[in-house]
């Protein structure tokens, strides 16, 4: 029966239980050495085993078995370019990462989520990987946080809703700090016709903390509903500093260098003109817009995040375009910053749900109009104590 199981068979179905991801490091001929695992597992409470399951054929492994012990290191879901940067080729991949020595001189990362420092045990035959087993020696955790998980061929964390769930405080201070531009929005949504909204950044997600709906087209928007910062979407929260940028952009996962250089110049564009601009397309379908929140929300598989890729990627010409003040446009929305100090909750005033096509002289007047509002925030926001 084993003659008709295919390798890729193997995977993807053995890729659907997802497994922590850890850096097994070890000094051998007095330099540090580290290899990237996912098959590593407790084996004994008394005495004390643990397990990892390298492949016989790796360089760095041969290294490794040579050394009388060893040190995981449970990698944290932010470390997922220091797993990259291990897994790859190169010399001396110790230089750029801080560390500090097990009790046994194995090397501990310092942003490692815990450690365990082993003598070897034994190992065994296991195919085409061997079953290492260590004695633990000694053992803590340095950095409580989530760890980073491999799941279907891709890396992701364990993110239940209840850890990302929007901060009520960051609500309640956003509507409150909304109630001071309010006469403004109010005046712009009843003169134009359009829904006007303020929305206060939290996690991955916009969240809608104050609207006015003053469109005759329906809209979608409702005080509460979270918007996915997920690229291209959520821009304007995200060119304020070259971290935030980057950032936003490494929510699409293995983003390629193609999109990465169209998301750079798209918030270069949004950097300068101080706004941001989508128009309506059929890519954006319930479909995309579930999975976008969803993949937010840390509870999209990694196929799934695929998927979604490519997707988000056929509605990238609808984002930041080049406004022409004497042609129509079939706006989705203008999204404006509102200026705010490094302790208070980023907030944006949204303009949407136009009356039917729009001409770009008018998507321009709205677009000052809204950067007005959003100046006159900042300013007062610039006066008060606010978080």
């Amino acid at each position: 029966m084993t003659g008709t199981i295919t390798a890729q068979d193997f995977r993807e179905t053995l890729g659907h239980y997802p497994t922590g991801v850890a850096l097994v490091t070890a000094v051998v001929d007095g330099q540090p050495l580290g290899m990237v695992v996912g098959s590593f597992t407790s084996v004994s409470l008394d005495p004390p085993l643990v397990a990892y399951l390298p492949m016989k054929t790796s360089g760095t492994y041969a290294q490794l078995q040579t050394a009388d012990s060893f040190c995981i290191n449970v990698l944290a879901a932010d470390q997922l370019q220091t797993c990259r940067h291990f897994a790859s080729r190169g010399e001396d991949k110790f230089a750029s990462v801080s560390w500090h020595p097990s009790p046994s001189g194995a090397p501990i990362l310092d942003d490692a989520v815990s450690w365990i420092d082993c003598t070897l045990e034994n190992t065994f035959d296991g195919g085409d990987h061997d079953i290492v087993v260590g004695r633990v020696g000694a053992l803590g955790v340095q950095r409580p946080v989530l760890p980073l998980l491999f799941f279907q061929g891709g890396y992701g964390q364990f993110d239940p809703l209840s850890l990302v769930a929007v901060s009520g405080s960051d609500l309640v201070v956003g509507a409150r700090l909304s109630e001071m531009v309010r006469a403004s929005l109010e005046e712009l949504a009843a003169e134009e016709k359009v829904d006007i909204a303020v929305l206060a950044k939290s996690g991955n997600f916009g969240v809608f903390v104050a609207t006015i709906n003053e469109s005759t087209q329906p809209g979608r928007t409702s005080v509460g509903m979270r918007l996915p910062l997920v690229p291209p979407t959520g821009i304007i929260f995200h060119v304020d500093n070259q971290a935030n940028e980057d950032a936003w952009i490494n929510l699409i996962p293995k983003v390629s260098d193609e999109a990465r250089a169209e998301f750079q110049r798209l918030a270069k564009k949004v950097r300068d003109r101080g706004y941001s601009i989508s128009l309506r397309s059929s890519g954006m379908d319930e479909e995309v817009w579930n999975a976008a929140q969803r993949l937010a929300e840390g509870t999209l598989t990694p196929s799934e995040e695929r998927i979604l890729t490519q997707k988000l990627a056929t509605t990238g010409a609808d984002y930041e375009p080049d406004i022409e003040a004497d042609e129509p446009y079939d706006l989705r929305a203008i999204t404006v910053a509102v200026p705010h100090g490094p302790d208070q909750v980023p907030l944006a005033l949204r303009l949407s749900t136009p009356p039917g096509p729009t001409s770009g002289a008018t998507v321009l007047r709205w677009a000052e109009r809204l950067k007005s509002v959003a100046a006159q925030l900042g300013a007062e926001l610039s006066n008060k104590s606010v978080r």
